[in-house]
């Protein structure tokens, strides 16, 4: 890849309580200041996991600079947990208990939005 030109990785943290939910809008912002780098140039975004909803949300604000998008084992229907849905205090409960949110969580949680 690195061939073709400059690589970037925007790794992934936990969300704990210094910056909570704000932190995937300042993982969005950093890819659009990345593609911004580039002055006009179309770019190819990579995301994998839930890194691939982040760089969808991050090509969507920069289309006419998005060559290309692809997305690595990114869930895309969180259907199959709404058996959750019903311990959803539980949930809420984990979270007020520990410093971050672990990934998994943010995934159970978003299967809400169905």
């Amino acid at each position: 890849m690195q061939q073709q030109g400059d690589v970037y990785l925007v790794k992934w943290q936990q969300i704990n309580n210094q910056n909570k939910l704000s932190n995937l809008d300042n993982y969005i912002t950093d890819i659009i200041a990345i593609i911004d780098m580039f002055n006009n140039q179309d770019v190819h975004l990579i995301g994998h996991c839930l890194g691939g909803h982040i760089a969808m949300a991050a090509s969507y604000f920069r289309q006419n600079h998005t060559a290309s998008l692809t997305l690595l084992t990114t869930p895309w229907n969180f259907s199959h947990l709404k058996y959750i849905y019903p311990h959803a205090e539980i949930l809420e409960n984990i979270i007020m208990q520990y410093d971050y949110v672990p990934a998994i969580l943010i995934e159970i949680l978003l299967s809400y939005l169905d």
